[in-house]
């Protein structure tokens, strides 16, 4: 069977990230049996975790792989940094609360093991945004606007929190240069610019999720990366 290596950047998480990694291993145990796999932590320089608990998990299963720096530099270069040290047939990143709950990572395994596609993509629906605080609305609303014109009307949403992806994609996004959160739109429209196969899929939020807003300083620095990365293209 194919390997799986789920990426999972992590920066100041929630009290909760411990269960939310207990439960991830017990899903994976029971729906991908036979499966290897590995569980790749990358602590994006957090100044409020105590790593004890990721000894505590170790404890409980040999699929987790923990990496840490003392200085926060992004999610995207968390991901590309976790990805850099890690090899396996398919790969899966997802934010530590796993905000589109578990099942969609065994339905992206699912689809790789059945179609020749090099990248899955998440496409939010209402039922996501209608959750989101009013600065991640309107950043995402315009994202969506932006992508739809620059793919040829061909995706939206570039966003999503989850991805899938093969090794031909992953030597696409370890090329990539966006720190920060739009690290998706960069690879994205790479990945649609070097034509390599793709599918959309819906994914949903889990019950029971809340998003935090973003700051300003952040807001402004991700409207840097965005102009960056147009003129690019």
């Amino acid at each position: 069977m194919s390997s799986l290596a789920l990426i999972v950047p992590m920066y100041n998480p929630h009290n909760d990230w411990f269960d939310a990694v207990c439960d991830l291993i017990t899903f994976l145990d029971s729906n991908l049996k036979n499966i290897e796999y590995s569980v790749v932590i990358v602590n994006d320089g957090s100044t409020n975790f105590d790593e004890l608990y990721i000894e505590k998990i170790k404890k409980r299963t040999n699929k987790i792989i923990y990496f840490s720096y003392p200085k926060n530099q992004g999610k995207g270069y968390a991901i590309r940094y976790g990805l850099s040290k890690i090899k396996a047939d398919y790969y899966i990143y997802s934010d530590i609360d796993f905000p589109f709950g578990y099942e969609v990572i065994k339905n992206m395994y699912q689809i790789f093991n059945n179609t020749s596609n090099s990248l899955i993509i998440g496409l939010r629906g209402n039922d996501y945004f209608n959750l989101l605080p009013i600065k991640r609305k309107i950043i995402s609303l315009v994202l969506i606007n932006i992508n739809f014109v620059l793919t040829g009307f061909k995706i939206h949403d570039t966003q999503a929190g989850i991805k899938g992806f093969d090794k031909v994609a992953k030597d696409i996004l370890l090329a990539t240069k966006t720190n920060e959160f739009l690290f998706d739109f960069e690879f994205i429209h790479i990945c649609l610019r070097k034509k390599i196969n793709y599918i959309s899929i819906n994914i949903h939020p889990r019950r029971g999720i809340k998003f935090s807003n973003f700051p300003t300083f952040v807001i402004l620095k991700e409207i840097k990366n965005l102009i960056k990365i147009i003129l690019k293209f």
